[in-house]
């Protein structure tokens, strides 16, 4: 695949795609924190003058076990935001 180019179904960030599959692949299903990390990692962009979109804005890893989520900015993969989350109720409009 070439960079930056549409690749079938999944668009221009095919190469993207494949970086955090191969990652994924490599732990065969035993993920932890540090996985979810170099998947991400693996798949960030780096600032092109040429082009304001892209590169990666902010990295978000949710726990869905214990709601919470550990976000990073800009590719500032050592000064990671910690938030926890709650669940609310929705109702329905009437």
């Amino acid at each position: 695949m070439l960079p930056n180019q549409k690749n079938g179904i999944y668009g221009h960030g095919r190469e993207r795609y494949d970086a955090v599959l191969e990652v994924l692949e490599t732990k065969k299903g035993n993920y932890t924190d540090d996985t979810v990390w170099n998947a991400m990692k693996a798949a960030a962009q780096d600032p092109n003058p040429d082009n304001i979109t892209s590169n990666t804005q902010w990295s978000i890893s949710y726990n869905n076990t214990d709601l919470s989520a550990d976000i990073a900015i800009r590719r500032h993969w050592r000064d990671v935001t910690h938030c926890e989350l709650e669940t609310k109720v929705m109702t329905p409009l009437k």
